[in-house]
């Protein structure tokens, strides 16, 4: 059980600064008049209640050091967990409340004449547990009426809240009874309405059909995408290899005619080394017979035609000589053409894909 310890005064009244220390069991406040002994009850009252007396309060022992009065005052409270101050000044007015224990401190604004419902779990007081000094006889006629006891009764039970909590308790049934009602009727709807939509399962079904065919609509548009690019790749090499290729046929015929050449030019060489040795054997002869021509007739000998006949064939000769070397030189740089394309060929080939994109077969 929470206990009150203490009650300390602070510029209250005639109280400058008062601590009233309690003791389990009953305790009296004893001593002359104008002393300051109902100021202590209302000090209790103004931290249980909230409630402020009507008659000036704060006194004249809190000043500045003007002298000027500072309207300062407190009243605290010390319980076996707690200590509970109500405090008024210009600065704050309301609650102040530090827990023994953890030394926690919380500041409660003083809202009225309403207590925080944390302070009143604290206090478990209210204006039941009072008496002013003049009231009446407690619970004694003809102040207290049966009406009026019965009331004090009411607040001491807290019959006002079981009356709002059986009239809580009794909307709330109501309202629940009305809410079953209606649900009722909506789950009979909803029945209803779910006989009328047998068709759902049948439609189902075919959403289910209908999204397997936009899945496999969607694979298929992918793959055609794929197609359509390998075909563009396709044509754009097989426009490279006819681009390479033509002139590869035009070489092709070129190296079958120089390979004819080819052949002529070996007769014709193995030709030309033989004159080449009449030739040598030729101006050898006709060195020796300018060196006897004194000697010699050579006119009367028929030697000078055959001479004319032998040097037009060396002319002969000569001239096909460069026109073989000509060819050669062609043959030569048609041979290097070919080479370099095919090698054009090769790095196409590579390019290429192992199969056909239009018709699936290996290239």
């Amino acid at each position: 059980m929470n206990k009150i310890n203490s009650l300390t005064l602070s510029n209250i009244q005639s109280h400058k600064k008062s601590i009233f220390k309690f003791h389990p069991g009953i305790n009296s406040i004893i001593g002359p008049s104008d002393n300051g002994k109902s100021v202590a009850l209302r000090a209790l009252r103004w931290i249980i209640e909230n409630k402020s007396p009507g008659v000036p309060f704060l006194s004249h022992w809190e000043k500045n050091e003007k002298g000027v009065l500072t309207g300062k005052g407190f009243a605290q409270l010390s319980t076996d967990t707690h200590k509970i101050k109500r405090k008024r000044s210009t600065e704050f007015n309301g609650y102040m409340v530090m827990n023994n224990e953890t030394g926690k401190k919380d500041k409660y604004e003083a809202i009225r004449a309403g207590v925080p419902d944390d302070l009143v779990k604290l206090f478990n007081m209210s204006d039941v547990n009072t008496q002013w000094q003049l009231d009446p006889p407690f619970m004694q006629p003809p102040a207290w009426t049966p009406g009026k006891v019965a009331e004090f009764f009411n607040k001491i039970v807290k019959l006002e809240s079981i009356d709002k909590a059986f009239k809580s308790i009794a909307a709330k049934k109501k309202q629940n009874k009305t809410n079953i009602s209606m649900a009722s009727q909506q789950l009979t709807e909803a029945e209803e309405s779910l006989e009328n939509l047998n068709w759902l399962p049948r439609l189902e079904r075919k959403i289910d059909k209908l999204e397997k065919a936009e899945q496999d609509l969607a694979s298929a548009t992918a793959e055609a995408s794929v197609m359509r690019e390998l075909a563009d790749e396709y044509r754009a090499l097989r426009g490279s290899i006819v681009k390479k290729y033509n002139p590869l046929i035009e070489l092709e015929g070129k190296i079958e005619a120089l390979e004819a050449n080819t052949a002529d030019l070996k007769v014709v060489v193995e030709a030309k080394e033989g004159l080449s040795t009449s030739m040598d054997e030729f101006l050898l002869l006709r060195k020796r017979v300018t060196a006897q021509q004194p000697y010699i007739d050579l006119d009367s000998a028929g030697l000078i035609p055959k001479l004319e006949k032998v040097m037009a064939r060396l002319n002969n000769v000569q001239e096909q000589k460069k026109v073989l070397k000509q060819s050669v030189d062609s043959y030569n740089k048609v041979y290097k053409e070919v080479t370099e394309a095919g090698e054009d060929i090769k790095e196409l080939e590579a390019q290429l894909p192992e199969t056909c994109p239009t018709c699936g077969s290996k290239l």
